[in-house]
């Protein structure tokens, strides 16, 4: 009897567990919360419209200002007087003619003729390389950067854009200058002309990494009457002028400049003193100093 009752109460357990304490409702999948995000909105707080963050995108760096290359086309413009003509070009910022018409002497106006008695030209209109036309630049610190400056087109200021001919008066003057600018070098070279005189002022700098630099204005190649196969036309010995700091002009005929004859051992900043390590040679006046980056100053 006691086994029958037994087996009563295992068989009748799982019955009235399930009368007494019925099984919860199956879970059934929820779809998912449209306003939930992957992290990137705040949760809603009660009574308040869901707000939506955008994420912050990382600030892209913006790239530093540079200098642009001078973007400018051919161009020649020609400077007009009563006695001269002289036609400039943007390429290389030079001097591709210049002619001579008449000169006035005691008040009376002469004209002026080459060796073969047809206009006088002082500039060669072929002119081979590696040569550059008369008004190009020297750089003695970098050959490169000059070789660069001379074949570039220039912009022209100084006239108008369409402007190709400017007559002067005697009583006019005019610049025109010439100027280029790369991420590396700026150039300019301002030169102007007075219409009733032969002699113009040319000026000419250069500023590469932020400094100016040493620049010189070559005149040549063989600047003189085209016409002239001989023996040439001037006799007037080379000259060497330059402008000081302070303006004033100075002007050294060719046969009174010397070699080489010493080189700086030690230079005073605060004082403005330079020491040679030989004596000047008597007479001398003027010295002249020049920088190699090979073999010093000299």
């Amino acid at each position: 009897m006691a086994l029958a009752l037994s087996l009563v109460v295992l068989m009748s357990w799982p019955l009235i567990m399930r009368y007494l304490a019925p099984p919860p409702p199956p879970i059934e999948a929820r779809p998912p919360d449209k306003t939930a995000t992957n992290g990137a909105e705040s949760a809603p707080s009660s009574g308040s419209p869901t707000k939506k963050v955008t994420p912050t995108k990382p600030a892209t760096a913006q790239p530093k200002t540079q200098v642009q290359t001078t973007q400018a086309a051919p161009r020649e413009i020609t400077i007009r007087s009563a006695f001269w003509s002289a036609t400039l070009s943007n390429r290389g910022a030079v001097a591709t003619s210049w002619i001579l018409a008449k000169y006035k002497e005691d008040g009376v106006e002469r004209n002026i003729t080459g060796a073969d008695g047809n206009e006088l030209q002082l500039i060669p209109q072929q002119i081979p390389e590696p040569l550059s036309a008369p008004l190009s630049l020297r750089t003695p610190w970098s050959p490169e950067v000059a070789l660069q400056l001379n074949h570039v087109n220039f912009q022209i200021e100084g006239v108008n854009p369409n402007e190709t001919d400017v007559t002067l008066g005697t009583d006019e003057s005019r610049t025109i200058t010439f100027t280029y600018a790369s991420p590396s070098i700026t150039a300019k070279k301002s030169l102007t002309f007075h219409g009733g005189s032969f002699v113009f002022d040319v000026t000419a700098e250069v500023i590469s990494g932020g400094s100016p630099q040493a620049v010189e204005i070559v005149l040549g190649p063989r600047f003189g009457d085209q016409s002239d196969k001989q023996t040439g036309s001037y006799s007037t010995p080379p000259q060497f002028v330059a402008y000081t700091r302070d303006g004033k002009r100075q002007q050294i005929l060719g046969a009174a400049i010397t070699p080489p004859f010493a080189t700086i051992t030690a230079v005073d900043h605060e004082t403005n003193q330079i020491k040679l390590d030989k004596p000047l040679p008597e007479g001398v006046t003027q010295v002249k100093l020049t920088a190699d980056k090979d073999k010093g100053a000299t």
